[in-house]
Order: C-alpha cells, then sequence, then structure tokens
C-alpha cells in the first residue's frame, strides 16, 4: 500500500479557478478526481474509482465502500456513504445502506454530515490544500485566506473517508470531518 502526499504546491495540480460562480463541490470535485482517480503532472492517481458523477453529485470507491458528495450550497456539501452504488441518475446517488450523520435509509430525522467552508469558494485566493491518501482512506487539509499567511476562523477544513478498523474487530468505511 503506497501512501501519495498531494498539494496544491506541486507542479501541475489542480488549479481551483477564483470565479464567483466556483463552489466549495467544484474545487472538492476538481482535486479529489485529479488525486484519487486521475492522477496529475506525472503524479499517479491514489487508486480510487469513480461511481457516478452527475452535475451536482459525485461518487468513489476504494472498493470497500462508497462516499456520495453532493452540492448543497456554494458553501456546503452533503457527505453520504454506501456499500454500493444502485441509482447513478441523480446528485445524491442511491444505494446499499445509504447513510449521512444521524441518517440512514427509511430514517424520519433529516440530520446529515455536511462537510461547510465558507471560504473555499468563488474569488477567494489562496486556496490551498494537502491531500494524503492510499488505495484505502483519503485525509484531506483545504485553506482559504485573502491573505498569503494567515487563514480566519471557518477558512480551513480537514475531511478524512475511508478504511478504518473498529475496536471490536472487522474493517469499515467511514467519513470525519464537516
Amino acid at each position: 500500500m503506497t501512501i501519495r502526499v498531494y498539494s496544491s504546491l506541486d507542479t501541475g495540480a489542480p488549479a481551483l479557478p477564483s470565479v464567483s460562480s466556483q463552489r466549495l463541490f467544484d474545487n472538492l470535485r476538481l482535486v479529489l478526481l485529479a488525486c484519487l482517480v486521475n492522477g496529475y503532472a506525472g503524479r499517479p492517481a491514489a487508486g480510487w474509482t469513480v461511481i457516478h458523477d452527475v452535475a451536482d453529485g459525485f461518487s468513489l470507491s476504494n472498493g470497500e465502500g462508497v462516499i456520495n458528495l453532493v452540492a448543497v450550497s456554494n458553501m456546503a456539501v452533503a457527505v453520504y456513504l454506501m456499500e454500493a452504488v444502485t441509482d447513478p441518475s441523480t446528485a445524491l446517488a442511491g444505494g446499499v445502506n445509504r447513510r449521512s450523520g444521524p441518517w440512514y435509509e427509511g430514517q424520519s430525522t433529516t440530520g446529515r454530515q455536511f462537510f461547510y467552508l465558507t471560504s473555499f469558494t468563488g474569488q477567494i485566493s489562496n486556496k490551498g490544500w494537502v491531500l494524503v491518501a492510499d488505495a484505502h482512506s483519503v485525509t484531506l487539509s483545504l485553506q482559504a485566506s485573502s491573505t498569503a499567511v494567515d487563514v480566519a476562523p471557518g477558512n480551513a477544513g480537514m475531511l478524512h473517508f475511508g478504511r478504518y478498523y473498529p475496536a471490536l474487530g472487522g474493517v469499515g468505511f467511514i467519513a470525519l470531518g464537516g
């Protein structure tokens, strides 16, 4: 299992547009697909697969589980996990054992897990990121600031997803952050 480190400072790293219409979802999609699926500028991909990709949602898999990211607003992305995608036609993919935060299929609560970052959108400058991944798990750190040095509260965030080992044994698929 090869652990790879990717960064916005790498030669050929995906450039994140500084246009008013650029959403957190769009920036996450650019970074995650470049690092996990496609690779860039001589940097190999970490070995993940795109399971579904539509206008406001996409799903990635490591073969052990699926993470589905869905655009909610300019600054928020809903995070869903599932065992397999059964309907890839909509942003929120249909799937086996689909869940998010305290919500699971059939649950009455409206609670969901959100990844929310106020500054990783639009025309904010100095968008930086570091992604550490292998074929099983991913840790992504994002930051943006109107200055090159200081990052104000709410302008940085972390998202981790993929394989984990429960205390009682076995292997699971998890998402943390948001």
